[in-house]
């Protein structure tokens, strides 16, 4: 089954954040949150980035390579169907991964509105652009 060790590899990667996919973005800014609020946490961010692709680099290696079981010798590879599913799916997380600003543009006044209810006067205290701030540059376009 090659083609879906492909997929399954990639979806391993993305998951553990290896670069250029979508899940390195995210792991690369939690942990520039976690290091800004606490080296501690930003410690333990790392062990469990550590961790979690220790655990998908044995899962792959267990269920894709190696000695295939008799039960299993009968299953077939990805359909062309099954390929038209995926393949956007692994393209659009090489998007995210390439280029997340979009997505990050998306997020930005959820995320502010968030971060205000928890730390009231956080964007003011550090002196930088807050997305709920009506007249900043990107006011227009809410």
């Amino acid at each position: 089954m090659p083609v879906f060790t492909v997929v399954f590899g990639l979806a391993a990667l993305s998951s553990m954040g290896m670069p250029p996919l979508n899940g390195f973005i995210g792991e690369l800014t939690i942990l520039g949150g976690a290091f800004r609020m606490s080296h501690v946490w930003a410690f333990w961010v790392v062990v469990g980035i550590a961790l979690g692709a220790a655990y998908l680099i044995w899962l792959f290696q267990r269920t894709m390579l190696g000695e295939v079981s008799e039960r299993n010798r009968s299953l077939k590879d990805l359909s062309w169907r099954e390929i038209a599913v995926f393949a956007p799916l692994v393209a659009w997380a090489f998007w995210i991964g390439l280029g997340p600003q979009p997505y990050f543009r998306i997020l930005d006044r959820s995320t502010a509105q968030i971060v205000e209810r928890v730390h009231p006067g956080y964007y003011a205290e550090r002196r930088l652009p807050n997305p709920l701030d009506e007249s900043g540059p990107r006011a227009g376009l809410r």
